[in-house]
């Protein structure tokens, strides 16, 4: 569904035969923060096999690019910071994306700001049964990395 969790409860609730069919009374559902803790105590290994499956349906090619980016949290979650009594506000993210589909196969998330090369590595020699051949910028230019992907057949 194209919808928030809120949008989905909210239809859910007025939904007899589906509450009957998944044996929730009308007050059963959980509140939206619920929903949003348990991600957290989901392990990083089933939210890439999530992220697998979300790729293999994309149809990828065999050509990747990798880069990072950042993500300020700092706006968007600002109450939530000073309700867990959590100060992290800027996240480093690698992004393994494939060219084809524009697919993203692998992520890597950080809140310490590894070096390119050091998240880079880990990322490209987890998926070296997907590509080819993998583009990168600058901050990916290690000759340790290229030997290690040339060893698995990726150029």
């Amino acid at each position: 569904m194209d919808a928030t969790y809120r949008e989905i409860v909210d239809w859910a609730s007025e939904m007899d035969r589906v509450r009957g069919l998944l044996q929730l009374a009308r007050t059963a559902f959980p509140a939206p923060s619920t929903l949003y803790r348990s991600f957290e105590r989901v392990p990083m290994s089933i939210w890439r096999e999530f992220l697998r499956e979300s790729a293999n349906i994309c149809d990828p090619g065999s050509h990747g690019a990798i880069d990072a980016t950042f993500f300020d949290r700092e706006t968007a979650s600002r109450h939530y910071q000073h309700r867990s009594d959590r100060h992290i506000r800027t996240l480093k993210t690698t992004a393994l994306v494939d060219t084809d589909s524009c697919a993203i196969l692998d992520l890597h998330c950080s809140a310490h700001w590894p070096h390119d090369t050091q998240t880079g590595r880990r990322v490209a020699l987890r998926n070296t049964e997907k590509i080819e051949s993998l583009a990168g910028d600058k901050g990916y230019d290690d000759q340790s990395l290229r030997d290690a992907l040339r060893s698995e057949g990726v150029r």
